[in-house]
C-alpha cells in the first residue's frame, strides 16, 4: 500500500508540476503578447508625438510668417500715411510762407532738428508748421519751446499753443 501511496503522490506531484508549467507557459505567452502590444503602442505614441511636433513647427512657422506679413503691411501703411502727412505739412508751409523753396528749406531744417531732439519728426514738423502759421519763425523759437516742453514734461504742441495764445493775447491787448 505504501507503494501505491507513493505512486499516487508521484502522479499527483507530476500533475501539479505539469499544471504549474502550463500556467507558466500561458502566462509567458500572455505577457509576451502584452509586451509586443505595449511596444507597438509606445511606437504609435512616439510616431504621433513626432507628427504633433512637426505640426506645431509648421504652425509656428505659419504664425511667424503671418505676423511678418501683417507687420510689413502695417509698416507699409504707416509709411504711406507718414509720407502723406509730411506732404500735407509741406503744402501748408508753401501756403503759409508763400514760397516753395523756403517751404522745402524749412521742412529740411525741421527734419534735421527733429533728429537732434527727443521729439518725433512728425511732432517737430507739425510744431514748425504751426509756428510759421502764427507768424513766428520756427528756427528762432522751436529750440527754446522744445526745452521748455521737455523740462515741464509736456507735449511740444502744448508749448507751441501756449506761445501762440500768449502772442494772440498781446496782439489783442495792443
Amino acid at each position: 500500500m505504501k507503494f501505491f501511496q507513493k505512486r499516487g503522490e508521484c502522479t499527483m506531484a507530476r500533475n501539479t508540476s505539469e499544471l504549474v508549467i502550463r500556467a507558466i507557459d500561458q502566462a509567458s505567452a500572455t505577457l509576451e503578447r502584452i509586451g509586443r502590444h505595449g511596444s507597438n503602442s509606445m511606437n504609435q505614441v512616439s510616431r504621433q508625438a513626432d507628427i504633433a511636433s512637426r505640426s506645431m513647427s509648421y504652425l509656428k512657422t505659419a504664425a511667424i510668417s503671418a505676423a511678418a506679413a501683417l507687420g510689413a503691411q502695417k509698416a507699409g501703411s504707416w509709411l504711406i500715411s507718414s509720407n502723406a502727412q509730411m506732404e500735407q505739412y509741406n503744402q501748408t508751409l508753401k501756403v503759409v510762407l508763400k514760397n516753395q523753396e523756403k517751404a522745402a528749406e524749412t521742412m529740411e531744417w525741421a527734419t534735421k532738428f527733429a533728429a537732434q531732439t527727443p521729439f518725433e519728426i512728425p511732432g517737430i514738423v507739425e510744431a514748425t508748421v504751426r509756428l510759421q502759421a502764427y507768424g513766428l519763425e520756427a528756427k528762432k523759437y522751436l529750440g527754446d519751446l522744445g526745452d521748455m516742453a521737455a523740462a515741464m514734461g509736456k507735449p511740444l504742441m502744448q508749448a507751441v499753443e501756449a506761445v501762440a495764445d500768449a502772442q494772440n493775447n498781446l496782439a489783442m491787448a495792443a
